[in-house]
């Protein structure tokens, strides 16, 4: 998992343990995705221009709705990079690379993780 907050000391665990929060601060990188994802619990805002919700098909037929347009609270990244779509029923937060290398940034995958 790749820390999400600017707040270095939301990362107070050392290794490769979960910090505290971590379904709140943190998210997998998705490079499958075309659009990034939070659950209930994400620290985020909600956006001031809301888009239309997005259904996404999940196994066996089934779908998922989004519930709202949101941002993520990452000053550093670019604002088109913050743009998410909230679900409340998943378990954990994904950002999309498409998300992010469209709004101009490089990704970096290494045997320690990723970089953006």
């Amino acid at each position: 998992m790749n820390n999400l907050n600017d707040n270095e000391h939301l990362n107070d665990t050392p290794g490769c343990t979960n910090p505290t929060n971590y379904l709140k601060t943190s998210a997998f990188i998705d490079s499958a995705a075309s659009i990034s994802l939070v659950g209930q619990k994400a620290l985020c805002k909600i956006a001031e221009i809301q888009e239309k919700n997005k259904s996404l098909g999940i196994p066996k037929g089934a779908s998922m709705e989004t519930t709202q347009t949101v941002e993520l609270l990452l000053a550093k990244f670019p604002k088109a990079a913050r743009r998410a779509f909230r679900i409340p029923s998943i378990t954990h937060n994904l950002v999309a690379v498409s998300e992010l290398c469209d709004a101009g940034c490089t990704v970096y995958f290494h045997k320690h993780g990723v970089e953006i």
